[in-house]
């Protein structure tokens, strides 16, 4: 029988974390730059790239996703219609101050209890790129 490996030796998962009411992976990716996140996907996904980034970057890039995540299921992020391209950067947000300071809260939490883990992965990445 093979045995399990710990889920954050799986292809750059750093944990999972609260959204709101749901849990959503965290995953670093060495290999490219930028952000995204996967709603539809099982489990729920943030990706956040760190190719030649530094940390206060890939910290911008993860609060950049968390708080469109959060708008996203808080229902104020909306695309034109119509959308023939399906332009990544194409979107809308409309939202009141109520939806402002739930998006706030819940990536916040995301935030304090994912970043010590994603610094740890973060370094250990930036080392093994210098050797």
């Amino acid at each position: 029988m093979k045995k399990k490996r710990p889920m954050r030796a799986r292809r750059g998962v750093v944990g999972r974390y609260a959204l709101g009411d749901m849990m959503v992976q965290l995953r670093l990716q060495n290999s490219w730059r930028g952000g995204s996140f996967h709603k539809l996907s099982v489990p729920s996904e943030i990706a956040v790239g760190c190719k030649e980034e530094p940390w206060p970057m890939v910290v911008a890039i993860l609060t950049h996703e968390v708080m469109e995540f959060a708008l996203d299921r808080l229902d104020a992020r909306c695309v034109p219609s119509p959308d023939y391209a399906r332009a990544s950067d194409g979107y809308l947000f409309h939202y009141d101050h109520r939806i402002h300071g739930e998006a706030c809260a819940q990536a916040g939490l995301f935030l304090a209890a994912a970043l010590p883990a994603l610094a740890t992965a973060y370094k250990r990445l930036a080392k093994a790129r210098k050797t």
